[in-house]
């Protein structure tokens, strides 16, 4: 005997509701862009900060601006929902190009009007290619020059976003702007070949740290003739030769040491957290820049040269284990940072970037992973990154 199993219309409506809530699902999903793949990001900072290009920000003839929702596509683009200003304001050329280009896209792909809200502008920014990207951030793909350093910043501390002080604007890629941030990685390698955009990178950061007051020191055994236009506004004069270098690294690390007694007297854990409580004001930052690591590792010479070699080698480890909390930084560059050269110590506690290099060998040493020594060669600036196992790539640029 055979039994036929049925089902009622009870069932039938519990599958098309059911399919009906998975296809809304899909379409939201794709709507809202919520898909594997680079992004724009568009935030609070970022967004005043394309204001302050655009001079939207402190001008009295607008009304300043703000952001009501940010919607990213399936497509890439990003729908910002804008109040305050009618559309005729953002179709001008004077303000819709810098503040695009803020954002690193050539321009807006589309500018209207709410319909119910007068007050709202609906701008879609288009997302391009890596080269685009560079371009619309004002400067040609590969370009190396850089314009006449700055000493005061634009605005005050106060007036500036916390992140803006502690962080530095790389260059540009295909999530938008690249920054290095020093609360997250306090010390920064920058590898790769010669010719592949090091010193160009290491200018701008300088550039930036002094335009925010920090106390920049610069070690190089080429004699600082990457940056000449810098030179005059160092903390202490170019140090060439380790030995030169060593009590310059002596007299940071007492810097360091008091430093940490006046944050436990303060009863606060960082130099970062002590400025945000207006403590310890006088004690600024520090960016430590070593051009050309390889330096405190090479054998040459007499055994009391190669003493000094090991000694600032060792100051350099101590400073990356232990001054993230004392606010002083290390730039570091290598054409080809070895175990020997950057020591394990080092390694475990700096963020690497790296330019084109010979071959896929040196990449992996210095990422972990192969794709450097496929960067184009004519194209210097070009870095490459990992961020949570993703190789990312980005062009130096200048804001």
């Amino acid at each position: 005997m055979a039994i036929h199993v049925t089902h009622g219309p009870e069932h039938w409506r519990w599958v098309e509701w059911l399919l009906g809530a998975g296809a809304v699902l899909v379409a939201y999903v794709a709507w809202t862009g919520w898909i594997d793949r680079n992004r724009l990001i568009v935030d609070a900072f970022s967004f005043e900060e394309a204001l302050r290009r655009a001079d939207l920000w402190d001008n009295p003839r607008y009304k300043r601006p703000s952001l009501v929702r940010v919607k990213e596509r399936a497509n890439g683009d990003v729908e910002l929902v804008v109040q305050g200003l009618p559309a005729s304001i953002w179709q001008k050329p004077e303000i819709a190009d810098p503040f695009c280009a803020s954002f690193g896209v050539e321009r807006f792909r589309s500018v209207t009007q709410d319909p119910k809200r007068r007050d709202r502008v609906h701008l879609v920014l288009a997302s391009g290619s890596l080269d685009q990207v560079v371009k619309a951030a004002g400067r040609e793909p590969g370009t190396r020059r850089l314009p006449k350093p700055k000493v005061k910043r634009d605005r005050d501390d106060e007036d500036a976003h916390p992140a803006a002080r502690m962080s530095f604007l790389l260059g540009y890629g295909h999530d938008g702007r690249v920054f290095w941030q020093t609360p997250v990685w306090p010390h920064l390698l920058v590898a790769g070949s010669t010719g592949s955009g090091k010193s160009t990178l290491i200018r701008l950061i300088m550039q930036q740290a002094l335009d925010r007051d920090w106390l920049v020191y610069l070690i190089d055994p080429k004699g600082g003739v990457d940056y000449l236009e810098l030179l005059t506004w160092l903390a202490e004069p170019m140090k060439e030769f380790p030995q030169d270098a060593l009590p310059l690294l002596e007299t940071l690390w007492a810097k360091h040491r008091e430093r940490l007694t006046k944050l436990k007297e303060a009863g606060v854990s960082s130099l970062r957290e002590a400025h945000q409580q207006g403590l310890l004001l006088e004690e600024k930052p520090i960016l430590l820049v070593v051009d050309e690591l390889s330096i405190f590792s090479s054998n040459t010479g007499g055994k009391d040269e190669k003493e000094v070699r090991v000694r600032a080698h060792t100051y350099l480890e101590r400073f990356a284990l232990a001054s993230r909390a004392t606010g002083i930084a290390l730039l570091l560059s290598a054409q080809y940072p070895t175990a020997e050269i950057l020591g394990s110590q080092i390694r475990q506690q700096v963020w690497r970037i790296c330019g084109r290099v010979d071959d896929e060998v040196a990449s992996r040493t210095i990422l972990g992973v192969p794709g450097a020594e496929k960067l184009p060669p004519d194209k210097p600036g070009r870095f490459l990154y990992v961020e949570h196992g993703e190789l990312k790539e980005f062009q130096v640029t200048l804001p």
